[in-house]
């Protein structure tokens, strides 16, 4: 009994100095990742636009690839009706993809999936939705596709500063893009 509680002390007392000194190795700091300005109108950004499928147009999706950054930023403007819902998100990746990498991420986005191996998106960040706003639309020519007649608009957007939670801000801009929706028939 005496060994077996003795035992138990030099564990307890191992333990509890383990505890107590495991501040004095710095485990126990914070310290804050860098930020990331992630810029959509910098020089070097590659702007691509997907508002078309096989069958017809679809809800209008504009990327902005950062290739620096490792960072794609979208938005989604919905074709439904005149209102143009907007969303959008940042796709971040791992620091060894490189831009053929998020070339080939980016397609499998807006096509039939072409490439099988494609990086996944570390984090995934939704915009607050109060910070992409409509600032106008403007009715078009008509567009015809397989399953009927669209109108076409071009719809300016603008986005609002975020600064996210994991440290990456993304610059407010404006943009436009042709929004395609279709005539009840």
């Amino acid at each position: 009994m005496f060994h077996a509680s003795r035992s138990l002390a030099v564990i307890c007392s191992l333990v509890i100095g383990s505890l107590v000194s495991i501040p004095t190795l710095g485990l126990t700091e914070e310290k804050e990742a860098p930020a990331v300005k992630l810029d959509v109108k910098a020089e070097g950004v590659k702007r691509f636009v997907a508002n078309q499928g096989q069958i017809g147009y679809t809800n209008t999706r504009v990327f902005y690839t950062l290739e620096k950054e490792r960072a794609v930023v979208m938005v989604l403007i919905d074709n439904k009706n005149e209102k143009f819902p907007m969303s959008g998100k940042i796709y971040q990746f791992a620091s060894d993809v490189t831009a053929e990498d998020l070339a080939k991420w980016l397609n499998n986005q807006h096509s039939d999936g072409l490439y099988p191996e494609i990086p996944e998106p570390v984090a995934t960040i939704d915009l607050p939705a109060k910070s992409i706003t409509l600032v106008s639309s403007k009715k078009g020519k008509p567009a015809q596709a397989p399953l009927g007649s669209y109108d076409q608009y071009e719809v300016a957007f603008k986005v609002e500063e975020v600064n996210t939670k994991s440290g990456i801000v993304l610059a407010g801009f404006t943009d436009a893009a042709a929004v395609y929706i279709m005539v009840p028939q």
